[in-house]
């Protein structure tokens, strides 16, 4: 009878054990099962959360894309005006955003992403504001996008205003009258002391957050007022910023095919070139060349104005689209003596463009984000330019026009964001 008890106490103290490791098993295994749940649902709602912020984003592109393109009308598209904003509601896939604009400037958005939580019935959601501003085209005096060298003892770059007699007299530069924005902007930096060197730039130099500009012992960056304090080599306090940022996009051909221009005798001269109101195309545009009316055309092939001259009559005006790869360009003659009289545009094909006749004279804004400009001598531009790259070398100058901020804007560019 002692031997069959033992045999059974041993039996029920291996049940025991067994019991026992098999509820540790179970709780090991739904722990883990539950781990696993809580990871896949963190994973299942970080992915939720990423496509609300994706929704919101798509709702800001779509009113910054309304806002741009339908202006004058922004009661369209299914937008509507609602509680004092424009606002609009869109479903992308399974999520949805909503966005609203506000009816005064700065245009302010606010867009609302929305996803929904996979087996829970309720959506997820994220709102971001931002503001914005209308970026003009022309905002500085010389804007690139890959570098600048100015290489010369009395490179000049300053500022006027056409159409301010207090900057200007009778809507021409004039040096006494000189100011302060001859802004310099660079996308990836400012080629150093070099290049810099002697120049003297009045204005602001703009450039990415790691650009280096070094100016020599003569040069100098700052306003009038600083330089005839005596202050040299250097750039005035607060006059680099380095947080320059902007895209440059392309120029589109305005037309297809229009009428080649012919020459002739307007006013008892004769011109290679005359150029009345309406479209125009050609193939090569040189010699002598009379703007008569408002005037747009299209060049295929080549611009060059060495030994020929560019004139622009009284209430005229011109807006030149470059396709070719080279322009070169001598004297304008722009008898309404501003800038806005006369835009170039080049489009992706335009790779250079030179000002380098001697004493040639350029009134007019250059737009032509893959070109290189080249400016030598005592040449100058009044106006503008934005351009891929610059190289300034010897005594030439340039003036921003000022006035050129009135003119052609790049859209609605963002200015701050903020998640609410």
């Amino acid at each position: 009878m002692k031997l069959f008890e033992s045999h059974q106490r041993k039996a029920g103290h291996t049940l025991l054990v067994t019991l026992c490791t098999l509820g540790i098993i179970g709780l090991v295994l739904i722990s883990y099962l539950r781990l696993t749940a809580n990871q896949n649902q963190l994973i299942t709602r970080s992915q939720v959360w990423n496509a609300c912020m994706a929704l919101a984003e798509a709702g800001i592109e779509e009113a910054l894309n309304h806002c741009v393109y339908n202006e004058t009308n922004l009661v369209s598209n299914d937008w509507k005006l609602q509680g004092g904003r424009y606002s609009l509601s869109n479903t992308l896939g399974d999520g949805r955003y909503v966005v609203s604009v506000s009816q005064t400037w700065p245009r302010e958005i606010i867009s609302q992403g929305l996803y929904p939580m996979p087996v829970a019935n309720k959506y997820v959601s994220r709102r971001v504001r931002v503001t914005t501003t209308n970026l003009n085209v022309f905002f500085a005096g010389l804007v690139v996008r890959s570098s600048v060298e100015l290489n010369g003892n009395n490179i000049l770059i300053d500022s006027y205003n056409s159409r301010d007699p207090l900057k200007s007299t009778l809507g021409r530069y004039d040096p006494l009258k000189a100011g302060d924005r001859g802004d310099i902007v660079c996308a990836e930096g400012i080629k150093d002391s070099l290049y810099i060197g002697n120049a003297d730039v009045f204005g602001h130099v703009y450039t990415g957050p790691t650009a280096t500009v070094r100016v020599g012992p003569n040069g100098g960056v700052g306003t009038h007022a600083w330089r005839n304090a005596g202050n040299r080599g250097g750039i005035q306090s607060g006059y680099w910023i380095k947080d320059f940022n902007m895209s440059f996009p392309d120029v589109s051909p305005p037309y297809s095919s229009a009428p080649t221009p012919s020459g002739g005798n307007y006013n008892g001269v004769n011109y290679n070139t005359i150029l009345g109101a309406g479209n125009w195309m050609i193939n090569r545009l040189s010699g002598n060349t009379i703007v008569t009316g408002n005037a747009t055309i299209l060049v295929t092939d080549r611009i060059d104005y060495h030994g020929g001259s560019l004139e622009i009559a009284p209430g005229a005006s011109l807006k030149i689209y470059m396709a070719g790869e080279q322009t070169s360009i001598g004297t304008t003659i722009n008898a309404n003596s501003s800038s806005t009289n006369l835009y170039y545009y080049g489009l992706p094909s335009n790779k250079q463009i030179d000002i380098k006749t001697g004493g040639a004279a350029f009134t007019g804004a250059i737009y032509a984000p893959n070109a290189e400009l080249f400016i030598n001598g005592s040449n100058q531009l009044f106006g503008g330019a934005v351009v891929n790259g610059a190289r300034l070398v010897g005594n030439c100058q340039l003036h921003f026009d000022e006035a050129l901020a009135e003119g052609p804007n790049r859209g609605l560019v963002i200015t701050s964001w903020e998640e609410l």
